[in-house]
């Protein structure tokens, strides 16, 4: 490889962390200029490198949390393993999304909802992720302790339930994340709306719907991303 290539590639890589950089402040610019791309698999095709790279930067936000419980920035079975976790949980809520505007007899399209949800919600993730960076310290901090114990996973999800300083900071991420989530979901509702021209109460309807299909599975895959996590702790 030339340095010619290798000044491109690093180029292209830091104009990518731009266009994310630019994304978070200007969403609903971006979120225009992706639902007027001509097909689906333009919009998408478009969306999938701003998640990719809101992603590694949350990883950058959390690595050292997960060094401090053991696993090293070059661990790539477990930040893979990770990515997949995230990835599923991407497809998941926004396939849910695009069922529950065709239950509702609402006309949307797939890209769309892709392209709303990334631009307006999944490229905040690093920000959530500051803003739950001391719970989720807490949290996996007080997972390691139990895991060098030898404690099994399941005795110390039964353990950590009955635990008042666990359950305070897992309190504590759940709300701020989960309000966080609601308000950018609220706001990519109200611009989906915008666009297909329907009333806003249906299409919260709608969505409200469709997070009540994603709940369960939602669940299990944060209990699944817990689960890798742990996996991967160190124990010495």
């Amino acid at each position: 490889m030339s340095f010619e290539d290798i000044s491109k590639t690093v180029e292209s890589v830091f104009n990518l962390f731009f266009d994310w950089f630019d994304l978070c402040l200007s969403p609903i610019r971006h979120f225009n200029d992706l639902v007027l791309q001509g097909s689906d698999r333009d919009k998408i095709k478009k969306s999938l490198p701003f998640l990719l790279v809101s992603f590694f930067v949350m990883l950058l936000v959390q690595l050292p949390i997960f060094t401090i419980v053991g696993i090293e920035w070059n661990n790539l079975g477990f930040y893979a393993s990770y990515l997949l976790s995230f990835l599923f949980m991407f497809i998941i809520t926004c396939g849910s999304l695009r069922l529950g505007f065709w239950f509702y007899r609402i006309d949307s399209s797939l890209g769309d909802v892709i392209a709303g949800y990334t631009t307006i919600v999944a490229c905040y993730y690093p920000v959530l992720a500051l803003v739950n960076y001391l719970g989720f310290r807490h949290i996996l901090t007080v997972l390691r302790t139990l895991k060098v114990q030898q404690s099994s996973f399941d005795q110390t999800v039964l353990f950590l339930s009955r635990d008042p300083a666990f359950n305070n900071a897992w309190f504590f991420v759940t709300v701020t994340g989960g309000l966080s989530f609601v308000l950018l979901h609220v706001l990519m509702i109200q611009k989906l709306s915008d666009i297909y021209r329907v009333p806003r109460p249906k299409m919260l309807a709608a969505a409200g719907f469709s997070m009540a299909i994603v709940a369960v599975p939602s669940v299990g895959l944060v209990a699944k991303i817990y689960d890798t996590v742990w996996a991967f702790m160190a124990t010495k």
